[in-house]
């Protein structure tokens, strides 16, 4: 509108400069700045959106875990996100879904919080399941060591028990390093997972797959 009363004033027919007003100057002057300012405030506007466009872009995988899915999962006042992890079946021979709860951290970075909702999963299943009806894919006695984040590989170190305490036959074996996968490496921003025993590369034990590499995918066909 103030463009249009500025176009107005402008195509106006032109009077003597002596029949000039001076109020009708002002008029003009005043609406000319504040159709200025309103191109500024509109060109600035433009510039801050795209930067925080730009910033979205580039942290958009841990955001989407730390920020956007708490919303859309419509979280409570305890902040409580809903996740799926993986568990055996009761003859052991396949993985079922479990829903469960996890409670929000809010840290100060990204990457610390993505880590401590990986350690909650993590403990989570070794905790064991809720559902009766579904068994603990991981060996009893399991302790979680650490958990770090690089270049979209989560790298979960485990106590010996994680290796030693697994039965002999290979496909078990393979269903316990398959929970994991699918319980983490499905989360935005996280591509793989990297399993290591006491700070060191767990070393091929399955004849599934080259476990001493991230894992991607899960090993067993599903």
């Amino acid at each position: 509108r103030s463009d249009l009363l500025v176009a107005m004033l402008c195509m106006s027919p032109r009077r003597r400069m002596s029949e000039r007003s001076p109020g009708r100057d002002i008029m003009h002057f005043a609406l000319s700045a504040h159709v200025g300012a309103a191109s500024w405030s509109r060109f600035a506007l433009r510039t801050i959106r795209n930067e925080v466009m730009n910033v979205l872009k580039m942290h958009l995988p841990l955001l989407t875990v730390f920020g956007l899915c708490v919303f859309a999962n419509g979280c409570d006042s305890k902040d409580m996100l809903e996740t799926t992890v993986y568990f055996l079946d009761a003859k052991e021979s396949s993985l079922l879904p479990e829903k469960c709860l996890i409670e929000l951290k809010y840290e100060i970075s990204a990457e610390k919080q993505f880590i401590n909702h990986v350690e909650k999963v993590l403990n989570i299943l070794i905790k064991g399941p809720g559902d009766p009806k579904l068994r603990r894919a991981i060996p009893k006695g399991t302790k979680l060591l650490s958990v770090s984040f690089k270049d979209h590989v989560v790298y979960v170190d485990f106590s010996k028990k994680f290796k030693s305490g697994l039965p002999n036959d290979p496909r078990r074996q393979a269903l316990t390093i398959d929970s994991i996968v699918l319980s983490l490496a499905k989360w935005p921003g996280a591509a793989a997972v990297k399993f290591l025993v006491e700070g060191e590369s767990l070393h091929p034990f399955a004849d599934y797959a080259d476990i001493d590499k991230p894992i991607s995918d899960p090993i067993l066909p599903r």
